[in-house]
């Protein structure tokens, strides 16, 4: 690893799980993500501290609710949910498979051809996308079978559930799929440690330091979007700003010299 990872990320931290509990106690106060309204205008910070309370809220409920140790897909907009939602899956033991919020009977089609691979019927989500979902496609059969788990409503506090041993280094952090474009999607379970290792080759070539900040608009379902939107900050100690793309992002600097940057940047 790199001296810009593991001076803020110790050579104790094996785990995208450790790396969190650290940031939790020893910067509790520190924004780590924040997410863009419209692609343009911030949102509150999510520090780590909150963060590390979600998780271990989200961590609690999931195993309390029996899915330590499966899988389970994720439909989610890119937003904090997803990464407390994320993090939450991996405290727990929770298999994650993130996958693009569908809209159509055909992409929703995907989604059940990945549930039917994963051997899974739950599906964390939010309660808007859940009530889309349902109003659209309720009276069909596209989502026959599957449990739609609004992840934001679930309680903020962890409960008196125990939970098990935190993962490994060679625990599951994911499971990637491919787009399934040219034929059924597969998947590739990634580990924690494949996290660290990309986290460190990435540096290599975009160090992070103390006054550095990461700027991306790649979806948080997309590899590179998970790298870079979540994965990268949280294991450097940097800042994180995520949105969605507007048509004018790509336009160049916004008039109060602010560049609006339709792929990962660092400064």
């Amino acid at each position: 690893m790199t001296a810009e990872l593991t001076e803020p990320v110790t050579d104790a931290t094996r785990t995208l799980t450790e790396a969190l509990a650290l940031r939790g106690v020893t910067r509790p106060h520190d924004t780590a993500y924040v997410f863009l309204r419209d692609g343009e205008h911030p949102g509150p910070p999510l520090t780590y501290g909150d963060l590390a309370d979600a998780t271990t809220a989200r961590a609690t409920a999931f195993t309390a609710a029996g899915l330590a140790g499966r899988p389970a897909l994720l439909l989610y907009p890119t937003g904090p949910e997803f990464i407390r939602t994320l993090l939450g899956c991996m405290r727990a033991g929770v298999v994650a498979a993130p996958l693009q919020v569908p809209t159509r009977a055909r992409s929703l089609a995907r989604v059940r051809r990945v549930a039917s691979d994963a051997g899974t019927r739950t599906v964390l989500t939010t309660a808007a996308v859940r009530a889309d979902l349902l109003e659209r496609f309720g009276g069909g059969p596209e989502l026959d079978g599957l449990d739609l788990i609004a992840t934001d409503t679930l309680p903020a506090r962890a409960t008196g559930t125990e939970l098990p041993l935190p993962p490994g280094p060679d625990a599951p952090a994911l499971l990637q799929y491919t787009s399934g474009s040219t034929g059924d999607p597969k998947g590739v379970v990634v580990s924690h440690a494949n996290f660290l290792h990309s986290a460190a080759e990435t540096l290599e070539s975009w160090p992070c330091g103390p006054d550095s900040s990461v700027v991306s608009w790649l979806p948080f379902f997309h590899d590179m979007g998970m790298l870079f939107g979540v994965m990268l900050p949280l294991l450097s100690g940097t800042p994180a700003t995520s949105g969605k793309v507007q048509r004018r992002a790509a336009r160049g600097p916004h008039e109060d010299g602010t560049l609006a940057a339709a792929s990962p940047a660092t400064s």
